[in-house]
């Protein structure tokens, strides 16, 4: 089993972070488990 672990930085917008996702798990498919933060789909404001 192959987990990867994202540190990725976060935006101001639910749509920014969530465009964030898509490309590391698109660029990343090879993995079986991706962790993202616990926040990663809340928005700064």
């Amino acid at each position: 089993m192959k987990i990867g672990i994202i540190q990725m930085q976060m935006s101001w917008t639910i749509e920014e972070n969530l465009r964030t996702i898509s490309e590391h798990v698109k660029s990343l498919d090879d993995l079986d488990v991706l962790l993202f933060p616990e926040l990663a789909l809340c928005g700064l404001a």
